[in-house]
């Protein structure tokens, strides 16, 4: 999520559609865990008379890190956002707590090791791993609502990019 959309400011969501198309204030996306896998999210903050123009450029930035992948370079900068936030995280006892805490509720055997497997496990991530778990989770054909405002968009009168219809979009 952190490269697709997790910082307004490095993500390839908030680049194109913040930066380069000036549509949003700022956007972000993640996935939303609870009892099932998990809904994937974007959110925009934008004003209303951009959202017809930059929800369908959300959706076409979605389709195409699902077909293309992402590069190196924008898996290293994610992976230098997530230390940061990691190290922030775990500052207080509070947060190693909860941290604990989580890491035993998932199975860990020994949580207070998890922030040393959490580092291990950002800093041993290739793109490739990344690509085929985008992949696998993240369907944008599958994506069911959109809701701006107070209200909920019909999607049955939404017109989606065609899968033909990736323009370009770089990358990193």
């Amino acid at each position: 999520g952190i490269v697709l959309g997790g910082d307004t400011l490095s993500s390839r969501l908030g680049r194109h559609i913040r930066d380069d198309l000036g549509l949003s204030y700022g956007v972000y996306s993640m996935f939303e865990g609870g009892v099932s896998d998990g809904t994937f999210v974007v959110r925009m903050q934008a004003k209303m008379d951009h959202m017809a123009d930059a929800i369908p450029v959300a959706w076409t930035v979605i389709q195409q890190i699902t077909a293309q992948g992402i590069s190196d370079d924008e898996l290293k900068a994610a992976q230098q956002q997530m230390l940061s936030n990691h190290i922030l995280d775990n500052s207080n006892g509070a947060s190693l707590g909860l941290g604990m805490h989580t890491a035993m509720m998932c199975g860990v055997q020994e949580p207070s090791l998890a922030p040393y497997y959490t580092v291990n496990a950002i800093l041993n991530t290739n793109a490739s791993q990344v690509n085929a778990i985008l992949r696998k989770y993240l369907n944008p054909w599958g994506l069911s609502r959109v809701t701006v405002g107070a209200d909920i968009v019909d999607l049955s009168k939404w017109k989606k990019p065609s899968r033909n219809s990736l323009g370009d979009v770089a990358g990193g």
